[in-house]
């Protein structure tokens, strides 16, 4: 997708035109440093007395919507010995100014399987894995010992999924959970399934799972995506007899494992690898897209380990970025992939690299990210780019980095909450967290700016605006609108700029639908006469 920019004024409106989006270092207009919240640590922070410290640590963003709104998890403990981090959000509509999110409630007398007491207080534990296109954050958390959790960014709002760490959703509501062992030894209940957000309940219990799917078992899944394709890897050992043989050896091959009928999947299909059967694969990152495309590291024959990017429909691989290639996150649209190259210099360093197309990856294009924070560093204050979090499909990433200074020391204290010894690489590396740094967003959008149309506030403007806007047209004030679209933006259905949606904003929304090639869009007599309806609708009960 290309986006359009048409200024009326001081307003920017945005619409999206048919094609592929090209992201090139112009298109970049700021780096937004992430600030650390207030206070910081939160005044909570010691609720409990096995917290050696409570200090201010460091925080890693999990990703961005497609919206720009980022979350992820606070280190309150630091030096790093223990698992007592808590959630962060930066919302774009207010500028990324930081928060501590809120707390999420257990059920009265839950204990965790050490037999401990659960916190009624800020949801702590947190580890922090993927940010959904529609702004729902996952991972895992310590509050019942790894339970899988989704947090709604916007809406401040946590949902507990039992034990097992959340590592993917869709925008649906589905989220998946990852067989694993935790805290040096088996736990019960750890098994690979997908689970629903509309299945739990607060106040959360231990036992409440949201369950829909167990996933065959050997079966490690990484990301879902709208279509309910699930991709990860799988150990063919567990497979070698008929049927599942409990005694897997440790094998891993690329999978995906695709939907046989309504919440239901069948079993893992392996995908290829650049050296078939090397069994060095796995896919972590998945579009929203058919094709869908995955993308994840697979070792070559010369050796080193590339990144790839699959076609998951045929199990192809049909992209490869080179040697010592790291990749990290594609957006949902499938056009972009953030990830590292190491550098030729010694000692070798990471560079971040951004990797793009305009043609379903039958070619693409590179670009280095240092050269976008040269181009948008303009008060000098960062010094380089060391972590990629996520992307979105206005091409915001949002990572880690450190400031000019020696020894990566802040030129000014004042310049940010974060304290200087975060800016430096090696002061706590964690293996979930990686590197440290200052958290940055690199914004290809200016703030403030609205996309106008996108009334369900989803990052596009398609036919699931058709509702919300008719609602917004219908609604007495924007409260009324906001109890009916929790999520939605009342301003993008002001397409005409008038102050408030109105009749005359129809025409031009349904110019933005077929501007957006939309697919099966109602013709506009059809729009035109359901906006009317609702609207003599209301008009009758006012006169009543």
């Amino acid at each position: 997708m290309r986006v359009a920019r048409t200024v009326i004024g001081s307003v920017v409106i945005l619409a999206w035109t048919t094609g592929s989006m090209a992201i090139l270092v112009e298109d970049y207009v700021a780096i937004r440093l992430l600030d650390a919240p207030s206070p910081h640590p939160p005044v909570d922070c010691d609720w409990n007395e096995r917290r050696v410290t409570c200090g201010a640590g460091p925080a890693f963003p999990a990703g961005i919507s497609n919206q720009g709104d980022i979350a992820g998890h606070l280190q309150t403990q630091y030096p790093h010995s223990s698992h007592f981090e808590e959630g962060i959000r930066w919302l774009r509509s207010t500028g990324y100014a930081a928060e501590n999110v809120s707390t999420y409630s257990m059920a009265e007398g839950e204990v965790n399987d050490k037999g401990g007491p659960l916190p009624f207080g800020r949801a702590f534990g947190i580890h922090s894995r993927f940010v959904t296109a529609n702004g729902m954050m996952v991972g895992a958390s310590n509050v019942a010992n790894s339970t899988k959790y989704s947090y709604d960014i916007v809406n401040d709002k946590w949902y507990d999924f039992g034990k097992g760490g959340g590592v993917g959703a869709n925008n649906n509501g589905k989220v998946l959970s990852l067989n694993e062992n935790c805290c040096g030894g088996h736990v019960k209940g750890y098994y690979p399934r997908v689970s629903h957000i509309d299945l739990v309940h607060e106040p959360f219990t231990v036992a409440e799972r949201g369950e829909l799917w167990r996933l065959p078992a050997g079966s490690h899944p990484l990301a879902i995506n709208d279509d309910d394709m699930i991709v990860g890897w799988f150990d063919p050992t567990c497979y070698t007899l008929p049927g599942f043989n409990p005694f897997c050896f440790g094998g891993r091959l690329p999978m995906k494992i695709e939907p046989v009928g309504e919440n239901e999947w069948g079993d893992p299909i392996a995908l290829d690898e650049l050296v078939p059967d090397s069994e060095s694969s796995r896919v972590i990152s998945l579009s929203n897209t058919n094709p869908a495309f995955g993308i994840g590291p697979s070792k070559a024959d010369d050796g080193f380990t590339h990144g790839v990017l699959w076609n998951v429909n045929s199990g192809q691989i049909i992209a490869d970025f080179g040697p010592l290639t790291n990749v990290y996150r594609i957006n949902s649209a499938g056009t972009m992939v953030i990830g590292t190259q190491q550098g030729a210099v010694f000692p070798p360093t990471q560079e971040p690299r951004l990797w793009w197309t305009e043609d379903g990856w039958e070619s693409f294009e590179t670009l280095d990210l240092h050269d976008v924070l040269e181009e948008v560093n303009q008060d000098g204050l960062w010094d380089q780019i060391i972590a990629l979090r996520g992307i979105n499909d206005s091409g915001q990433i949002v990572g880690m980095g450190t400031l000019v200074g020696e020894f990566g020391a802040l030129p000014d204290p004042t310049v940010t909450g974060w304290t200087a010894d975060l800016t430096m690489i090696d002061r706590c590396v964690h293996p979930t967290d990686g590197p440290c740094g200052i958290p940055f967003i690199l914004d290809t959008l200016p703030l403030g700016l609205v996309l106008k149309g996108d009334v369900n506030n989803d990052g596009s403007v398609d036919n699931l605006d058709i509702t919300p806007f008719i609602a917004a047209l219908s609604a007495e004030d924007e409260a009324a609108f906001l109890a009916q679209f929790p999520n939605g933006n009342y301003a993008a259905a002001d397409i005409d700029m008038s102050d408030r949606p109105d009749n005359l904003d129809i025409t031009p929304f349904i110019g933005l639908l077929t501007a957006a090639d939309t697919t099966a869009v109602p013709e506009p007599s059809s729009i035109a006469c359901a906006v009317l309806a609702l609207m003599m609708g209301r008009r009758r009960s006012i006169m009543r």
